[in-house]
């Protein structure tokens, strides 16, 4: 399981740097690296922060999900078939690492 708190982390020392391509969770290569970064930067900063405090008042997944306002990223690539995954996944590792 991938821990999201890292890779918020990693993403943001590397907001800074230049690279060439950057390769997000789902699709191919970006050629627009910053703007893919920056994308991935926030969908998981949004995950992070929306279910770290569903964590720590002890809701119930399904009532989360569908309270959270995915308007932000409903049109990007996967979303239908992964984003209700990933913000499951994240919920159960904050589950076993939140106070």
């Amino acid at each position: 399981d991938a821990n999201i708190i890292d890779w918020v982390k990693t993403l943001e020392r590397m907001q800074h740097t230049q690279v060439d391509y950057f390769v997000p969770g789902h699709g191919s290569a970006s050629n627009q690296p910053q703007q893919t970064m920056d994308l991935t930067y926030r969908y998981l900063k949004f995950l992070l922060d929306k279910l770290s405090k569903a964590v720590e008042d002890m809701e119930q997944f399904e009532e989360t999900y569908e309270a959270i306002d995915w308007s932000e990223f409903e049109n990007e690539i996967a979303f239908d078939i992964a984003n209700r995954r990933n913000a499951y996944s994240v919920y159960l590792f904050l589950e076993r690492v939140v106070d």
